[in-house]
């Protein structure tokens, strides 16, 4: 859904005029927005209406002030109607940053939905009915997309498998976001991990996973975010062992809201910048696990029951800014005199009385 928030949060700080009179589709507002020079079509059927069965909001007669804006649409944002499927050509000759269609009982994109379009960057598709992309549907979207979301779609890995052959041809695809479905522990099937080379952001939260293999990411070879937050993962040093073996990239790593508790394996993830084990159940973390995480920048083990902190483990983070050690167990600060490059330090909200040693302020300027 992070595509979907960020859209709108452009969408709230734009400065804009609105021109729904001479919008390209019919009881649509389209909104010029003057700082980036783009117009944001929103279509959504008012609460009070009764909604038309299979009504995509038509497209009006294109006048010369139409024609500009065919060519610059920021965000084209369609909810609340109702379609089983994208109309054939409804998109011919426009250039889409990102087009939005969240729950307007959409069932499958059909093999000319997108027949046409100039150019389209990022689709977002959160419609709990959704099934399929039909045949060839994606070739039109082929050389341009590159961001793929499908978050709260209700996706099991049989609709899923299906869909993967139209997804694999999107040879510009960096972003592919499958938040909130069911995909569960059949991501273990080998036809989903392999070929995504382009794939540099995968996200993968609340799904019900409880196991995970790494070695399946061996497809993403370009792969540097992962997002595996709010599932059920609970091995968590057979996860690393994986990702170790995967001989992965990854810049960030999210497992945040999982059930991991003990960390006893090396993270040999030596691009590794971003790392988040929050909310976890995490009591104990052996002093040479982030032995190689030289580059790591951002370390989040807030909320576990860490009961201590082993003043090794800081050794070799040596451009560490941010550590977030909050809402634990601890009852003695780590050491943290030489990390050099600390900004952030947050060892708030510990259920015990931490004990200070002499060094405990040594930073503070």
């Amino acid at each position: 859904m992070q595509l979907m928030f960020q859209v709108l949060a452009i969408l709230a700080m734009a400065v804009t005029v609105r021109c729904q009179e001479s919008c390209l589709f019919d009881g649509c507002n389209c909104t010029y927005r003057s700082d980036v020079n783009k117009y944001d079509i929103i279509c959504v059927q008012p609460s009070n209406q009764v909604a038309r069965p299979n009504y995509f909001p038509s497209r009006n007669a294109t006048t010369s002030q139409q024609r500009d804006m065919m060519d610059k649409i920021g965000n084209f944002f369609v909810s609340s109607f109702y379609f089983k499927y994208v109309p054939d050509d409804v998109f011919a000759s426009l250039r889409i940053d990102y087009l939005q269609l969240i729950n307007n009982g959409l069932e499958k994109v059909n093999e000319l939905s997108f027949n046409g379009i100039a150019y389209l960057k990022h689709l977002i598709v959160h419609e709990p009915t959704f099934d399929s992309f039909e045949e060839k549907s994606t070739l039109h979207l082929r050389d341009h997309l590159e961001g793929l979301d499908l978050g709260d779609c209700n996706l099991d890995m049989a609709k899923m498998s299906k869909m993967l052959v139209q997804i694999r041809l999107l040879v510009k695809l960096n972003t592919l976001v499958l938040d909130f479905n069911r995909l569960s522990d059949a991501l273990i099937d080998t036809n989903f991990m392999s070929t995504f080379q382009t794939i540099r952001r995968l996200s993968l939260k609340s799904n019900g996973i409880a196991n995970f293999n790494a070695n399946l990411l061996a497809g993403f070879k370009s792969l540097e975010t992962l997002d595996l937050s709010n599932n059920q993962l609970h091995d968590i040093n057979l996860l690393i062992k994986s990702l170790n073996e995967s001989k992965s990239s990854l810049v960030s790593l999210a497992l945040n809201n999982n059930n991991f508790h003990n960390i006893t394996t090396v993270i040999e993830l030596n691009k590794l910048e971003i790392l988040n084990l929050a909310s976890n159940k995490i009591q104990h973390i052996a002093y040479d696990s982030f032995t190689n995480l030289l580059y790591l920048k951002v370390l989040d083990l807030s909320s576990n029951q860490l009961k201590s902190f082993d003043d090794r483990l800081l050794t070799y983070l040596i451009r560490l800014m941010q550590l977030r050690l909050n809402k634990n167990q601890l009852k003695k600060l780590p050491n943290i005199t030489y990390v050099a490059n600390l900004r952030l330090f947050d060892v708030s909200g510990q259920s015990e009385t931490i004990e200070l040693d002499d060094y405990a302020f040594n930073r503070i300027r």
